[in-house]
């Protein structure tokens, strides 16, 4: 059985240049997964969304390692992540030019 620990969401005007917004989540260790997806889209043009870096902490008290994505032309960037001791995520949400909105949800789950 899952919990939803930790959920927000952003809204981003691309302008006429395009632009990015993100959301930085960071909590205590968990076995846990985070998801993404777009919630609204008024985009004619590119409109993306994924987690670029997630952190995990193997050690209770060590540091957190950081798993770092990169952009991908045909996917943009993973959706859902899972880690046994997932400690933080980014999402983005990425916007062409020509006045496109959008907005996005971050969801993140303990197990």
């Amino acid at each position: 059985m899952s919990q939803l620990i930790v959920t927000t969401w952003r809204w981003c005007f691309g302008g006429s240049d395009g632009y990015s917004v993100s959301a930085y989540l960071s909590f205590s260790p968990i076995n846990g997964a985070a998801q993404t997806t777009l919630a609204t889209c008024f985009a004619d043009g590119y409109a993306g969304v994924g987690f670029p870096v997630y952190t995990y902490r193997p050690t209770p008290n060590g540091g957190d390692i950081p798993v770092v994505h990169g952009f991908n032309e045909y996917f943009d960037y993973p959706p859902n992540i899972w880690n046994s001791t997932l400690s933080s995520v980014t999402a983005e949400l990425d916007l062409g030019g020509d006045l496109q909105t959008a907005s996005f949800v971050v969801n993140v789950f303990a197990f």
